[in-house]
């Protein structure tokens, strides 16, 4: 899993990507679609 992660950095790096941005982006769009109300307590998909 390193690997893939220094991988994925290096071409954040390449492209000028933020990560961080690009991270806490996926995390807003996680919560949309899971809201902790609907998917708290169950791994089956909304």
């Amino acid at each position: 899993m390193a690997d893939v992660f220094a991988f994925a950095f290096l071409l954040a790096e390449k492209y000028n990507l933020d990560v961080k941005d690009i991270v806490l982006e996926k995390i807003k769009q996680n919560a949309e679609k899971y809201p902790v109300e609907k998917a708290k307590g169950t791994a089956k998909k909304i």
